[in-house]
């Protein structure tokens, strides 16, 4: 049996992944005014996430570039399709929109939620 090679860098994956929850445990604690140090931080957090995006963007493309060559018409429509933004952002604002709803529905104490 063939042994399939991933072109995932999967230590970079969970990276991002702490990045992007590092964010979200940063704008939750700004919002809250609750202070915990580094996590309180998130703008190191997203500096960090798109530091590895665009990293493993240009990775992947470079993989990719002999098969999938951007020049070519049809891929390039392909990246561009209006309907492929549509379901990233439906996909993101529900992640993120439950979250924070449950943040803003805390209870106001001496002026800090």
């Amino acid at each position: 049996m063939m042994e399939v090679r991933s072109s995932r860098i999967e230590c970079l994956d969970g990276l991002r992944a702490l990045a992007a929850i590092w964010v979200l445990i940063g704008h939750c604690l700004l919002l809250t005014g609750w202070r915990i140090p580094v996590l309180g931080e998130p703008d190191l957090g997203v500096d960090l996430f798109i530091m590895l995006s665009g990293f493993l963007m240009v990775f992947h493309y470079q993989l990719r570039q002999d098969k999938e060559p951007w020049q070519k018409a049809g891929n390039l429509a392909e990246i561009l399709d209006p309907s492929l933004f549509q379901d990233s952002a439906a996909v993101l604002c529900h992640a993120f929109h439950c979250p924070g709803a449950r943040t803003l529905s805390l209870p106001v104490q001496d002026g800090h939620r």
